[in-house]
């Protein structure tokens, strides 16, 4: 099994992660703790700037990035701006780990004395380098990294509705499958008919045909909820 070339991901179910490649291809990341699912060892929150750290995706609101170095390097780059650069460790960690978002920072703070030796008073702008990877180190310990199951489903997802197009009343009028690209609902229906797209053809009230994802247990890749 081949790792690499994620071009974006989401969370696809319950402790799952897939990355896709641009050829269509894709890895499941299932299990394990969202640290790993997410390639992202700090638990770096989604968003603008962790997208500019190289985050491909989002899953449970934090990003997800193409593979654990990325997502290592992003520790450094969060820690290296001013926000953080101009505090104290403590008080770093309280921005990094907020006691409003359900952390017990008075603990993350010790685990980070205990794991690193480091004054937690020092200024972070004072970091050497060398002292800066013990920090990103102790993090990723305090956030914890277990892995789980790695299911390549290179074949399977190609004939998967991926992607969808909507009009401005939120109805679905294109659909994308890595194996033929962007399709009109018509002609997505048609190949679904005759069993070359991975989808349902269902009728509405109305008599009108329309698609619908294969019954399962998450409603997180159900059509409407796609973009």
């Amino acid at each position: 099994m081949t790792l690499g070339g994620f071009v974006r991901a989401k969370e696809t179910g319950p402790l799952e992660v897939t990355y896709y490649r641009s050829d269509g291809s894709s890895i499941l990341f299932k299990g394990g703790t969202r640290t790993w699912r997410n390639q992202n060892p700090g638990n770096i929150g989604a968003g603008k700037l962790a997208d500019q750290f190289g985050a491909i995706g989002r899953a449970g609101g934090f990003a997800v990035f193409p593979e654990y170095e990325t997502g290592r390097k992003a520790i450094f780059r969060l820690l290296k701006i001013p926000k953080y650069q101009s505090v104290t460790i403590a008080k770093a960690i309280e921005i990094y780990a907020p006691a409003e978002d359900k952390n017990d920072t008075v603990r993350y703070k010790k685990l980070i004395q205990g794991f690193t030796g480091l004054d937690l008073n020092r200024k972070m702008s004072s970091l050497s380098d060398s002292e800066l990877e013990k920090l990103v180190k102790a993090i990723g310990r305090v956030e914890g990294w277990r892995p789980g199951e790695i299911i390549d489903s290179r074949e399977s997802e190609k004939n998967k509705i991926s992607a969808v197009q909507k009009n401005k009343n939120g109805i679905i009028v294109k659909y994308y499958v890595a194996e033929f690209g962007w399709l009109s609902k018509t002609r997505a229906i048609d190949l679904a008919s005759q069993g070359r797209i991975d989808a349902v053809v269902a009728t509405s009230r109305n008599g009108k045909l329309y698609l619908r994802t294969r019954p399962d247990q998450t409603s997180l890749n159900n059509l409407e909820v796609m973009g």
